[in-house]
């Protein structure tokens, strides 16, 4: 299975057999150019695989069947077919698969994570910014428009006001308060404001587990400072009766790779 995630400064592509990897390779990932984008994931695809067949891709942005409308995080807020573009580059040699990244996150951890066996729950990746998936009953709620679980754009007030500018175009949103584009590094606010986002969706969506995924995960849960900040701000938010929902950390390599390259059903 190969396997795409394209990230807010990193584009990460991956062969896997058996849910491990044996080959992989990571570009910088361009930005505010669609032309360019298309380039580096067809150059970073065959630098793992000469003859691919199918390819999933997964990208930190709105998608529905192919088509990809804003990638915020990247400085692209079109609407284009990323689908059709990488296989016109692929001359139609490869079937290509698109889906958010938190979607193949939540997909990969279902399948080969701490999530396996579990059908209801909440996944949340953090990095450049925040993306979200929700699972009920063992499928993916993907919403109307497959914009379920954008939780990066709940909007927060903060000492009255509505902080910075997010990629979306609006302010507030969770993901400036607490994700890589917007802060320097995870100090207290950011904590509280992270666990205060976690007890919203654990409020809205009662899930079995929350698990947490992507780059700056670690930072918020693998610090026992940080971790004793986010679950104080958690529990102090949380509704008594979802107040011991589990949130766990992600222990797969690559998950969100893993489950873009699950989208290929090979």
């Amino acid at each position: 299975m190969l396997g795409v995630d394209v990230g807010g400064t990193k584009i990460h592509c991956a062969l896997f057999k058996l849910g491990k990897i044996v080959k992989q390779k990571t570009v910088s990932t361009p930005k505010k150019n669609v032309k360019k984008l298309v380039e580096k994931i067809v150059s970073v695809l065959k630098g793992v695989s000469q003859n691919p067949k199918a390819i999933g891709i997964g990208v930190p942005g709105f998608v529905s069947h192919g088509t990809v409308t804003g990638l915020p995080n990247i400085g692209i807020m079109g609407r284009f077919n990323l689908k059709r573009m990488v296989e016109k580059e692929t001359k139609g040699n490869v079937k290509v698969s698109i889906d958010n990244d938190a979607k193949c996150f939540a997909l990969a951890e279902s399948r080969h994570g701490v999530l396996t066996g579990t059908n209801t729950f909440v996944a949340v990746t953090v990095g450049t910014g925040i993306g979200g998936a929700i699972v009920i009953g063992g499928k993916l709620h993907r919403g109307r428009d497959n914009l379920a679980g954008e939780f990066g754009h709940m909007k927060f007030i903060k000492n009255g006001k509505q902080g910075k500018k997010c990629g979306c175009g609006e302010k507030g949103c969770w993901e400036t308060y607490c994700a890589g584009r917007w802060i320097k590094k995870v100090d207290v606010d950011a904590c509280k404001m992270f666990g205060l986002g976690l007890a919203n969706i654990a409020n809205a969506f009662n899930p079995d587990m929350i698990v947490l995924g992507g780059s700056m995960a670690l930072a918020y849960l693998g610090q026992p400072k940080n971790r004793r900040l986010v679950m104080k701000s958690f529990e102090r938010n949380a509704l008594v009766m979802v107040k011991n929902t589990p949130i766990r950390l992600s222990r797969l390599n690559h998950p969100c790779t893993l489950g873009a390259a699950l989208l290929t059903g090979n």
